[in-house]
């Protein structure tokens, strides 16, 4: 997600509906990407043939798989190199190359199996001397990928191991239930590189995906061409893949809709209007379990207060958010993690505006003719910080914004702010959000929260396989986030693309990817 925390911050979700079905099946379905992505129908056979014209976020940097962090890097470098695992908006994890994965007895040791038959586009075959050194160079100690504090505390340096060709073991600091998500494309950096790969992917661009990159212009996009030699290669049908940079997203929109391009990725209601607004185009959409989340530092007065905190989440109107920010699309959130992405079906009573409740909480927290306090905000969250500044007046909560250039504000302030709107994206799973931002020794606790019984709870969430104690657990953690409420989490957003109709086989992917490999033109 361009413009949130860096994969370096804060912004690498879904959870397994059956987490027993991960431990125990290995994943040995069906190969990623063998069905239609997201439901698009389809009116024919797919065509084989044409380039696909694709417009994208430019980059924020020269796109390097292990420490991109931008949707422009990462678009750039899927379409050449590959997961070992690839995690579906349905919460399920299909193979890439991986063919299956399976724990030990705790989930504290992990075998993965490699896919046969796999070749690097330089033509080197796959080995599990690949995959360990692909995982090491992320989480080694001077390590700057955002992937490393994904690993920290649960896989440490040395522990991933190769014992053939084809299988690797991965001993963890602990038992993780959700370890393989942590190697799948939810996790965007551990895309899976040569054992000798230094650094240089633009001059070097090996992988093992769809595609070879055949230009690169910093200024201008990308050109591929297919892999004739691609594993997967009887469901590529493109010949190649035109990807041409846009810094403005009015310009992409405009690209699209005077069919200079056949699809834009990724949009959203705020910043593609005229995308939603006219019959030209086909938008494929799926909500993520991400979000602008409003940290407020319980360390810190008057937000150490619990009731003060609950006043300003009674204060704000989720379903005028969601009209007003995202059209409407996306879903209410209730200032817990759980999405509905992550398949634990927490009941906890939706918080509701009320203006009344609010006021009552502020008088009975010594503030019975309001307050006032500094909202700060990156410039990407501004409209939503006016609109939560209305809201939070009619309850007697004066905020004064500060907002900050990007790159400013998730450079240092975001962690110190006392309260501060954050950008993050989607994660693999729960637990990773919990541990990252909640915990009391959390990396990016905004909130500068802390809470020893809700440690032990999020230790035990971690460490549970089996799903209806797993999701008794949710339902406590939930609960405690609810009515504790650090966080004030408003809206689930809803991650999309749009292409022209004559497009197929494209979908979008929760943690805002666009899937281009199994596109095709019905033309």
């Amino acid at each position: 997600m361009s413009g949130s925390p860096g994969r370096r911050s804060p912004v690498l979700a879904i959870m397994i509906t059956g987490i027993l079905a991960l431990l125990l099946a290995g994943c040995g379905g069906t190969a990623v990407g063998t069905s239609p992505p997201n439901g698009q129908a389809q009116s024919s056979e797919p065509k084989r043939g044409g380039t696909l014209k694709v417009g994208s976020p430019t980059p924020n940097a020269t796109p390097e798989p292990v420490t991109m962090y931008d949707a422009g890097s990462i678009n750039v470098v899927q379409q050449v190199a590959e997961y070992l695992i690839w995690s579906e908006n349905d919460g399920e994890l299909s193979p890439m190359l991986a063919e299956s994965w399976k724990p030990g007895k705790d989930a504290s040791e992990w075998t993965v199996k490699l896919r046969a038959g796999v070749t690097f586009s330089d033509g080197r075959p796959l080995t599990a001397k690949d995959v360990v050194a692909s995982i090491e160079r992320l989480i080694e100690p001077e390590s700057v990928s955002a992937a490393a504090e994904s690993f920290a505390g649960i896989l440490s340096p040395g522990n991933s191991t190769a014992t053939d060709d084809t299988t690797v073991e991965f001993t963890l600091d602990r038992a993780f239930v959700d370890f393989p998500y942590l190697l799948s494309s939810a996790n965007y950096n551990t895309l899976i590189l040569p054992a000798d790969y230094a650094g240089d992917f633009l001059k070097k661009p090996i992988g093992t995906g769809p595609f070879t990159l055949t230009r690169y212009d910093a200024n201008t996009g990308a050109v591929y061409a297919r892999n004739p030699n691609y594993w997967g290669a009887d469901e590529v049908y493109l010949d190649g893949i035109d990807l041409t940079f846009f810094a403005d997203n009015g310009a992409v929109s405009s690209a699209l809709l005077s069919r200079s391009i056949d699809v834009a990725a990724i949009v959203s209601f705020a910043a593609n209007q005229p995308l939603y607004s006219t019959d030209q185009v086909v938008l494929e959409g799926t909500n993520s379990a991400g979000g602008t989340f409003l940290s407020m530092r319980t360390d810190t007065a008057p937000w150490d207060d619990v009731r003060i905190r609950q006043a300003l989440a009674l204060a704000i109107d989720r379903q005028e958010l969601l009209q007003a920010t995202q059209g409407g699309r996306g879903a209410i959130a209730n200032d817990h993690i759980f999405a509905a992405n992550y398949g634990q079906d927490v009941d906890v009573p939706q918080r509701e505006q009320d203006i009344e409740a609010a006021k009552a909480l502020l008088a009975e927290a010594g503030h019975p003719t309001g307050l006032t306090a500094t909202l700060s905000a990156p410039k990407s969250s501004a409209p939503l910080a006016q609109l939560i500044q209305q809201m939070a007046a009619e309850a007697g909560i004066t905020l004064e914004l500060d907002v900050q250039d990007n790159a400013s504000y998730y450079d240092a302030p975001w962690l110190e702010v006392p309260l501060g709107l954050t950008g993050w994206a989607s994660r693999p799973t729960a637990s990773q959000f919990l541990s990252l931002a909640f915990a009391s020794d959390a990396v990016w606790n905004t909130a500068h929260w802390s809470n020893q019984d809700f440690d032990a709870l999020v230790a035990e969430y971690e460490t549970t396989v089996d799903p209806e104690e797993r999701a008794a657990v949710a339902q406590q953690i939930a609960t405690v986030m609810h009515e504790e409420v650090p966080q004030i989490i408003t809206t689930w957003p809803e991650t999309a693309i749009a292409m022209l109709p004559d497009v197929r086989g494209i979908g979008v992917n929760a943690s805002s990817y666009a899937e281009l490999s199994h596109g095709w033109l019905d033309r």
